[in-house]
């Protein structure tokens, strides 16, 4: 049976600009999505987070250009497309309030994402969503959920590295 994963919005921006120092982690995972071995699930609203890569920007790449570069990496076939209905928005709502403590919160866009990764009853989310550098530290990163969300089957978060090592994943 295939592992499912759910990629963040970090992580297709990543694979979509073909990050170096991230994108060798990613390319396993995705020789096994080819070989039909892994689904990547992605949330409706990391479609909508997606819209520009300033990576592919810095070398000339304009926004019409990376526009259909974004649509052809979407349109793969081990790419699982979820919408963040009004039941996921209802989860999420209820995780953001579970998890954010005075001073520090989960993002609703976090919020969807775990839902949807919850729902879809994911192997892992894979995210570089530490928490650190987003609104001077008030916001709480996907990975320090990791295994706290899911009801009786919490929900694995983890940095693309650590999920591949897992497997000693040879290419």
């Amino acid at each position: 049976m295939p592992e499912i994963v759910l990629w963040d919005s970090c992580i297709v921006i990543d694979a979509i600009q073909q990050q170096e120092d991230i994108y060798i982690h990613l390319q396993p995972m995705i020789r096994k999505a080819e070989a039909g071995e892994l689904f990547i699930v992605v949330s409706s609203v990391t479609v909508a987070e997606v819209t520009y890569c300033k990576e592919l920007s810095a070398k000339g790449v304009s926004q019409e250009e990376q526009n259909e570069i974004i649509q052809q990496w979407m349109n793969q076939d081990y790419i699982v497309r979820r919408i963040a209905d009004f039941g996921i928005c209802r989860s999420a709502a209820m995780l953001a309030r579970e998890f954010s403590v005075p001073g520090k919160s989960l993002s609703p866009i976090d919020s969807i994402v775990l839902a949807t990764a919850i729902k879809n009853n994911v192997d892992a989310l894979i995210t570089l969503d530490d928490g650190k550098g987003k609104k001077s530290g008030k916001s709480i990163g996907l990975l320090e959920l990791d295994q706290r969300a899911g009801g009786d089957r919490k929900t694995r978060i983890m940095h693309p590295a650590t999920y591949v090592q897992q497997f000693e994943w040879n290419f």
